[in-house]
């Protein structure tokens, strides 16, 4: 799967060196991975949640729970990278709830 937005999480890497091993490591997993669903993604990153309010987006937790990734995914050519952030932040911008699977 390819993962769009490289340079937001080039960005993050330098705001948050504690995540950068966390952040390579995910975007490994992306790229070798290739789930055609939700439920298949789920079971490489069991953490993930599915949130937005106008998109679905995809939440994986980063770093055991102490950073957020938002993604769109296009199972499964390609993921979007839309925010990074840490969970107090993620927690201020998105006052959304999770979706419903």
């Amino acid at each position: 799967m390819q993962v769009l937005n490289k340079r937001l999480l080039d960005q993050a890497k330098r705001k948050y060196s504690d995540a950068r091993k966390a952040i390579d490591c995910w975007v490994f997993l992306m790229e070798t991975i290739q789930p055609v669903s939700f439920f298949e993604l789920k079971q490489v990153f069991p953490a993930v949640d599915l949130v937005g309010e106008n998109e679905v987006l995809v939440c994986f937790d980063i770093k055991g729970n102490h950073y957020r990734l938002v993604a769109k995914m296009n199972y499964p050519v390609s993921t979007l990278v839309k925010d990074f952030d840490k969970h107090s932040e993620y927690e201020r911008k998105y006052k959304f709830k999770r979706r419903k699977r």
